[in-house]
């Protein structure tokens, strides 16, 4: 099996919900990374599942069933598909930046180093391997190292922007010393402007909140996270030969309330093993 790596990037306000009850101010959370990053991801399920609703128009119903399986439902028989679909995880998200130099950019990619450094892992153990993480900035042993912030975690590293910069409220550093192996994988998989933290935990998902109306009068609020447009996710797919068969030209939607607008995402080939 050969993997594919592609990047999906929100053209729009993007909500994959959790599905979980929960008790805090936010109603519905967004899938997340519950291991070890906390990011938000789309499930594999979810990446198969709107990729099967956008192309099975598109194909033949052989050709749908031959790559995302047949579900039976015909009378036929069950049978797996030959592609195998991965999550989609998170690489960068918005995070509002100032300057003291008018550069007339007002967000800029924020990217998890814990993050990055996860998911280059798993692309190597599927057999992409261009990228290395190099060395950790962000290491006590660095001397390049920013100095933390007044509440003793506010590390940041920023490129492509001029100017003293502060990223959602925090002074940042600039990334022209970066380890060369990291600042070549940030360019190629992000861009060459982006803000680079140890963790993207304190920088808090925006959220926003919705009614349900009968006949003019509020029925029930309820506050829902999403992901911002502009985010970048990167997933794999896995298929038989060096070719997929799948035309991803066209923009397709991910998650919940696409009659809103959400969820819609330009997705195109980075590289394949």
């Amino acid at each position: 099996m050969i993997p594919h790596l592609y990047r999906i990037e929100c053209l729009t306000n993007l909500h994959v919900g959790n599905g979980d009850v929960n008790y805090s101010i936010i109603d519905n959370e967004v899938q997340r990374d519950a291991v070890l990053t906390d990011t938000p991801i789309i499930h594999s399920s979810g990446v198969k599942g709107a990729l099967r609703q956008h192309f099975k128009d598109d194909l033949v119903k052989s050709k749908v069933d031959e790559i995302f399986g047949a579900d039976g439902k015909d009378g036929g028989e069950t049978t797996p598909g030959v592609y195998k679909f991965f999550d989609a995880f998170c690489l960068a998200r918005p995070l509002r930046i100032t300057s003291t130099v008018e550069s007339g950019i007002a967000y800029v990619p924020g990217v998890s180093f814990v993050g990055l450094q996860s998911y280059l892992t798993f692309l190597h153990g599927v057999g992409i391997t261009r990228w290395n993480i190099g060395k950790d900035p962000f290491s006590p042993s660095n001397g390049d190292a920013p100095t933390p912030g007044t509440n003793g975690k506010d590390k940041l590293f920023v490129k492509g922007v001029p100017g003293q910069v502060w990223v959602e409220g925090n002074k940042a550093v600039n990334a022209n010393r970066l380890d060369q192996d990291l600042e070549a994988t940030l360019t190629a998989l992000v861009g060459p402007t982006y803000a680079l933290a140890p963790r993207l935990d304190d920088y808090a998902l925006p959220m926003i909140a919705r009614n349900y109306l009968e006949t003019g009068i509020s029925q029930n609020v309820w506050y829902e996270e999403f992901v911002p447009h502009s985010s970048i996710f990167y997933t794999v797919i896995m298929t038989p030969g060096k070719t997929c068969d799948l035309d991803f030209s066209a923009v397709i939607q991910f998650g919940g309330n696409a009659s809103v607008g959400y969820g819609y995402c330009h997705m195109e080939e980075v590289c394949h093993g």
